[in-house]
Order: structure tokens, then C-alpha cells, then sequence
């Protein structure tokens, strides 16, 4: 939630005893993209599903689907493998460390920023 990254980077930014310090931010739970796509359709009260294309062809898709250029085509399939093998499969409570509240689970974000996925 960019609302946490704020709040927990003033606090890394601002607070002299952090420097030098890393804080990896994540959210409060790991989830597939099955999972988001169901949390989507509840948000959005419509069906949401995720596809999974062969790798060779997500840079593709995303670059003629997604307009993407063809340099982040590249690097959003990139890193979607990379999620796909669990390579992201973590979290961490750098965020309740920084701000002293728990980081927004899935479905709050959703619940707050479900309008910015909506025509």
C-alpha cells in the first residue's frame, strides 16, 4: 500500500537512527495471483482471473496487451516469474517496525483503492 511505504519511508528518511539501515516492505501476508485476482472480483464486483501465459510469450502479450515498451515487457515478465516460482514468497515487519501499525492486508487496499481499477 503506497500509504505505508510513505509513512514508513518519512520514518527511515527522518529518523537518524535508522541510517544505514535496510527495511524490506511488504504487506502482511504472501498471496498467489489466484488470490489477488479473487480479492479483485470481490472488490470490483465482477470476475477477475488471472492467466498465466508461457514465459515466452508474456513480453509479448504485455507489450501489445498492456502497450507496454518492450524493455518493461521484458522486466514485468521477468519479475512475474520470478513471483511465479516464489521468489517474492515473504514478509516482513519492517512496516509495523517504522510506523508502529500493521501493514494493510489485501483486501483493505482494496477496499480503499478499488476505484482506481474502475472505468
Amino acid at each position: 500500500d503506497l500509504e505505508d511505504v510513505a509513512v514508513a519511508a518519512a520514518r527511515a528518511l527522518t529518523d537518524r537512527s535508522l541510517d544505514g539501515t535496510v527495511h524490506i516492505l511488504t504487506g502482511p501476508e504472501t498471496l498467489t495471483m489466484a488470490e489477488v485476482a479473487a480479492g479483485l472480483t470481490v472488490a470490483l464486483n465482477h470476475k477477475v482471473r488471472h492467466v498465466s501465459p508461457p514465459r515466452f510469450l508474456m513480453p509479448t502479450l504485455l507489450k501489445h496487451g498492456a502497450s507496454l515498451n518492450g524493455w518493461l515487457a521484458g522486466q514485468v515478465a521477468s519479475l512475474m516469474t520470478c513471483c511465479a516460482a516464489g521468489g517474492e514468497n515473504y514478509t516482513s515487519d519492517a512496516v509495523l517496525n517504522l510506523t508502529g501499525k500493521q501493514p494493510k492486508s489485501l483486501s483493505d487496499y482494496l477496499t480503499h483503492a478499488a476505484k482506481t481499477f474502475t472505468r
